[in-house]
C-alpha cells in the first residue's frame, strides 16, 4: 500500500527520487569490476531507476518508486552496508 504522505507531497516525492538518482549515480561510478565481484547487488536496475528519474521524469509513476523504496531499498542498503568498512573507533 502506498503511502498517502508520500503521494501527497511533492517535496517528499521530490526528495525521495533525488535521493535514489545520487544513489543511482554513485552506483554508476563504481568500477563494472567491482560490480561484479558483488552480483548480489542489482547495480543495473539501480542506475536505470536513476536514468529514468532524471530523464524521463515524466513517465515516472508515483506509485511504482514507493514500491521500490519499500520493497528493494531496504534488502539494497543492507547489501551495499555489508561491503563498508568499519567506522574508526571513536574512544
Amino acid at each position: 500500500m502506498i503511502c498517502e504522505t508520500y503521494l501527497e507531497s511533492v517535496f517528499m516525492e521530490s526528495t525521495v527520487e533525488r535521493q535514489w538518482g545520487i544513489l543511482g549515480e554513485e552506483f554508476r561510478r563504481i568500477s563494472i569490476e567491482f560490480q561484479h565481484l558483488h552480483p548480489e547487488i542489482d547495480w543495473r536496475n539501480a542506475i536505470n531507476l536513476r536514468n529514468i528519474l532524471v530523464n524521463r521524469y515524466d513517465q515516472v509513476l508515483s506509485e511504482v518508486i514507493w514500491n521500490i523504496v519499500t520493497g528493494v531499498l531496504p534488502r539494497l542498503l543492507v547489501q551495499v552496508e555489508a561491503l563498508l568498512p568499519p567506522l574508526p573507533d571513536d574512544s
